[in-house]
């Protein structure tokens, strides 16, 4: 597909009422697809899961994306960007974007290059959003720091939504040097 063919389907997205999912894995689009996708997102009020796995995307392509979630006229509520090359400053993006943004409950960061000051981003972003209820960051360069950081955030948004029943289901963090890592994350949710 590549970016020429993910612009000519994004082209097409803004008038569409009836696609929810969109599953574009593997089709190379890199930045120049993820921004046409992000505008077309920016302008359809049905797509509700989007698929870009695979795809090439670095910062830049998550920024946009970002900004998209950011605008308050996005309708995502699952956005997939594992095994990119999203790094910290996609991961900053996002975080900032997930401040704002009250519709996306699940995000995917899995394999893209994410460090400890990535996840601090995203830690910081866990404090503030609650609708984020399933968060993949395996496979990344997560270690001692960033775990402390996640957990913490995690422990946080435990303490404010045990009384609701709406914290985050799914954190996944396999892969990423797990001793300490699952010490921090483990300890901070569970200690009383």
């Amino acid at each position: 597909m590549r970016a020429a063919g993910a612009a000519r389907l994004a082209a097409a997205l803004p008038w569409n009422s009836t696609l929810t999912a969109l599953d574009l894995t593997g089709n190379a689009i890199g930045d120049i697809g993820a921004t046409h996708m992000a505008s077309a997102v920016e302008k359809n009020a049905t797509l509700t899961t989007l698929w870009l796995g695979q795809n090439e995307i670095t910062h830049a392509g998550a920024a946009r994306l970002a900004g998209a979630l950011a605008g308050g006229h996005c309708a995502l509520e699952s956005l997939d960007l594992g095994n990119n090359e999203v790094g910290d400053d996609g991961a900053r993006c996002l975080a900032q974007a997930l401040v704002h943004n009250t519709g996306l409950s699940e995000l995917r960061l899995h394999h893209n290059r994410v460090s400890d000051q990535g996840a601090a981003k995203l830690a910081q972003a866990l404090r503030v959003n609650q609708q984020l209820r399933v968060l993949w960051l395996s496979g990344n360069g997560i270690r001692h720091a960033g775990a402390l950081c996640l957990g913490q955030a995690l422990r946080s948004r435990f303490a404010q939504t045990q009384q609701t029943d709406e914290g985050l289901v799914s954190f996944t963090l396999h892969g990423v040097g797990l001793g300490q890592v699952a010490q921090h994350v483990c300890g901070f949710l569970f200690r009383g």
